[in-house]
C-alpha cells in the first residue's frame, strides 16, 4: 500500500513538472522571439489606440475593433512613463507613428506585447483544464502539449492584436457556458454572461 502511494505521488510530480515545463515554453517562446520582431502593421495603431482609451476615457481611434484587448495590452504602459504626443491627430496611423517612434518603440512594444503572452498562457491553462475535466489528466497534458507547440499560437501570442484575446475569451465563454448547461444555477449563469461579455469585447 505504501509503495502504491509513493508511485502515485511520483506520477503526480512528473505530471506537474511536465505541465510547468510546457507552460514555461508557452510563455518564454514568444517572449524570446518578440524581442527581435519589429512593429507589425496592426500594432502601429492597436497599442497606441489602447493607450489613448486609458488616458482619454474615449474610443477615438481604431473603432473597427472593440477596445478590450487593446486596453489590456496598453495597461503596462501606464507604469513605464511613456509620453503622449502634444496633440491628438485625426488619423489613428499618424497618432500611432508619433506615439511609438518619438520615443523608445522597442521598450513600448515589449511591455505592450507581454499581456498578449499572458493571455496565451491563460488559454493554455484553460485548454488543459477543460481536457482534464473531460478525459483525465493525461488528456489534459496532451492537449497542453499540442497547444504549446502550435506555431499559430506562438506567432500570434507575441503581437498586440485581437487574435489571441478573442481565442482566449471565446474559449473561456464556451467553457463557462458548458458548466452552466451541465449544472444550471445563477452563479454559473452570471459567470457565463461575464465570459460572453469579454468575448464580445475582444473582437467584432
Amino acid at each position: 500500500m505504501l509503495w502504491r502511494k509513493m508511485e502515485i505521488r511520483s506520477k503526480l510530480s512528473r505530471t506537474s513538472a511536465a505541465r510547468l515545463l510546457l507552460l514555461g515554453f508557452v510563455f518564454l517562446a514568444p517572449v524570446v522571439l518578440m524581442r527581435s520582431k519589429s512593429v507589425t502593421f496592426d500594432e502601429v495603431t492597436h497599442l497606441p489606440s489602447g493607450y489613448s482609451y486609458l488616458i482619454q476615457h474615449a474610443v477615438q481611434y481604431n473603432q473597427q475593433h472593440p477596445p478590450f484587448i487593446k486596453e489590456i495590452c496598453a495597461l503596462p504602459l501606464l507604469l513605464i512613463g511613456v509620453r503622449t504626443p502634444g496633440n491628438f491627430p485625426d488619423s489613428e496611423w499618424n497618432f500611432g507613428e508619433e506615439f511609438l517612434f518619438s520615443q523608445d518603440a522597442d521598450k513600448i512594444l515589449f511591455w505592450g506585447r507581454l499581456p498578449a503572452v499572458l493571455m496565451s498562457v491563460g488559454l493554455g491553462l484553460l485548454i488543459m483544464r477543460w481536457a482534464t475535466d473531460l478525459w483525465g489528466k493525461s488528456a489534459g497534458l496532451f492537449a497542453l502539449f499540442l497547444y504549446a507547440f502550435d506555431p499559430t499560437i506562438t506567432a500570434h501570442s507575441q503581437l498586440v492584436t485581437t487574435d489571441i484575446g478573442v481565442a482566449c475569451f471565446s474559449t473561456l465563454y464556451l467553457y463557462l457556458l458548458r458548466g452552466y448547461l451541465s449544472d444550471p444555477g445563477w452563479k454559473r449563469l452570471c459567470l457565463a454572461g461575464l465570459g460572453l461579455g469579454m468575448a464580445l469585447g475582444a473582437k467584432f
